[in-house]
């Protein structure tokens, strides 16, 4: 049903996002307060723009920007304005929109992409008896959220 998505490559670079956005904000003898992070990293990868949609997931999932717990505590023009029931029906009809710009986008960064990667590889033809550099991986980094 789901072959050919690559689910597990997106997973894959996902949780490598969430472990590069944790490894950043726990330094040293922090490490094991990761689960008190977890969130905050979840907030700030979903309601962050991406560089091929240019939106953020949450905006394409439901239709707004979200609103930071502080903005809905403390009744900001956002949520004055934001337009109750009639708002929300609004954005949604408007939502369809915003993901075909998204898709649009993501076709222009791909091809965008894809020219500048073209650009710098040169075809080269090895053959037996030609040598070649190997990178050693390097064994000392023990876990996830160690440097290597």
């Amino acid at each position: 049903m789901c072959e050919g998505l690559n689910l597990e490559i997106r997973f894959e670079r996902t949780n490598g996002k969430i472990l590069e956005a944790l490894k950043k904000r726990l330094e040293g003898a922090a490490k094991g307060k990761w689960p008190e992070e977890l969130l905050s990293v979840l907030w700030a990868l979903r309601t962050t723009p991406t560089r091929p949609t240019k939106f953020s997931p949450f905006m394409l999932l439901y239709g707004d920007e979200a609103m930071t717990p502080a903005e809905l505590g403390a009744n900001s023009p956002r949520v004055m304005f934001s337009g109750g029931e009639e708002g929300r029906e609004v954005s949604l009809e408007l939502l369809e929109g915003v993901r075909v710009e998204a898709l649009e986008h993501m076709h222009k960064y791909a091809t965008s992409t894809s020219a500048t990667y073209n650009k710098k590889i040169r075809p080269t033809e090895l053959m037996p008896g030609h040598l070649v550099l190997r990178k050693k991986a390097n064994p000392v980094a023990v876990g996830k959220l160690e440097s290597k």
